[in-house]
């Protein structure tokens, strides 16, 4: 969780407008892995395009699809539709 937290440090909105902003001085800087995802993360002006590749390699993780496919929350057949997708996309993982 802490090496989540670290990757997204920078992400905010605007108290004004509620306009997403990208604040690179609030960036942390240092090496971060998360669930085999691993970046330098090395500049606090490159943090935005580090959290863009890591909510990418996220939302096509096998975990992920899995995690919301079995939540009791979404209707039936969106878990069904989800849980179908992620066993043709990686039939190996179920």
């Amino acid at each position: 969780m802490k090496q989540s937290a670290r990757i997204l440090t920078g992400l905010s909105v605007s108290s004004d407008s509620g306009d997403f902003l990208y604040k690179p001085w609030y960036h942390w800087v240092g090496p971060v892995s998360v669930l085999g995802f691993s970046h330098v993360n090395d500049t606090e002006t490159g943090g935005y395009d580090v959290a863009v590749k890591y909510l990418r390699y996220l939302a096509t993780h096998p975990s992920t699809a899995k995690n919301v496919a079995t939540k009791p929350g979404p209707p039936v057949r969106l878990r069904h539709a989800v849980r179908r997708a992620r066993e043709r996309a990686w039939p190996a993982s179920t």
